[in-house]
């Protein structure tokens, strides 16, 4: 009898032990946590780059858990030319989600298919004893030959050494008559004209994919801005850019319109969804407007320029 006693308090003894961290827990201590990737454009040519994007998302606040270590990419076929680091938190009434991104700029290296590597990342609980570990899916990309340079797209020598030559003997006739002329005869780099050719090549409409269109118009117009006022657009998040327009000479409707496009391409750089194709349509042509008007504005400028110097010449 004494030794059944003893066998009842060990298998009793057993089953507290097992149980006694479930009841433990509770709703508040429970933490939500996700690990995504994803990298675009899926396909890219061998003179240009792709994206990586890698978000932690969490419910709680920012203190409540602790990256331990992200491990860095292996790459194949591919290599890092920069990287960035964001966090935000998005507040939905009571409940507090938080993002952090951190953003890889790669540059494939053949022709071929390029692969990201699955990518671990450690992190810690407030509260919680030990390190725990998430992993992201194995990514590829296919690299297609390189685009044409622009200006080279026939060999130099079935063309150029005779359009060179008529040039150069016209600009030394031209520069004979009138040393000022020179300057005139230089080819002028505009940059809305330049964007203009972008917009076409990089912004499909006809694409059935919005997201990826919304995503190429939103880098699109990031690096003109970045351009146009010497402000670094393509690290900035998208208040700050905002923010950074408004010390500009720019009209609040169009930094609103601006604002919108930029927001948009957020949400669907984060969450993964689509966008209406007329929504895609409408934020097209908002930048093409601006930039075809910046390049009105231009051509008036130069005009103006020019008959100024025409009258200054007559006068002399």
């Amino acid at each position: 009898m004494k030794r059944i006693g003893i066998l009842f308090l060990m298998m009793a003894s057993c089953f507290f032990a097992r149980t006694s961290p479930v009841l433990s827990q509770s709703p508040d201590t429970v933490l939500t946590i996700s690990l995504s990737a994803a990298i675009y454009p899926r396909q890219v040519h061998l003179n240009q780059q792709v994206t990586l994007s890698l978000v932690i998302n969490w419910q709680g606040t920012l203190d409540q858990l602790e990256i331990d270590k992200v491990e860095d990419p292996v790459l194949n076929n591919l290599e890092i030319v920069s990287t960035s680091v964001s966090n935000r938190m998005i507040t939905n009434g009571a409940q507090h989600r938080v993002q952090k991104e951190i953003g890889y700029t790669l540059a494939p290296k053949t022709e071929g298919m390029a692969y990201v590597e699955s990518i671990r990342v450690s992190y810690r609980e407030r509260g919680a004893d030990g390190i725990r570990f998430l992993r992201s899916q194995r990514l590829g990309v296919k690299v297609l030959p390189p685009l044409p340079q622009r200006g080279q797209r026939l060999p130099f020598w079935l063309w150029l050494l005779p359009l060179l030559l008529l040039s150069g003997a016209f600009w030394f006739y031209k520069r004979r008559r009138n040393r000022s002329s020179a300057d005139a005869g230089k080819e002028t780099v505009i940059l809305e004209e330049e964007f203009l050719s972008l917009l076409k090549e990089e912004v499909d409409l006809s694409n059935s994919t919005t997201a990826a269109g919304v995503m190429a118009l939103s880098r699109l117009l990031r690096r003109y801005l970045a351009e146009k006022f010497g402000i670094p657009a393509l690290e900035m998040t998208t208040s700050e850019l905002v923010e950074a327009l408004n010390q500009q000479e720019i009209e609040e409707d169009q930094i609103e319109k601006f604002r919108a496009l930029l927001e948009n391409a957020d949400v669907v750089k984060f969450s993964g969804q689509s966008a209406e194709p007329a929504r895609l349509t409408e934020w097209y042509s908002v930048v093409e407007a601006w930039l075809e008007r910046e390049l009105q504005k231009h051509a008036a400028e130069t005009r103006a320029e020019e008959s100024r110097k025409k009258k200054k010449f007559l006068r002399k």
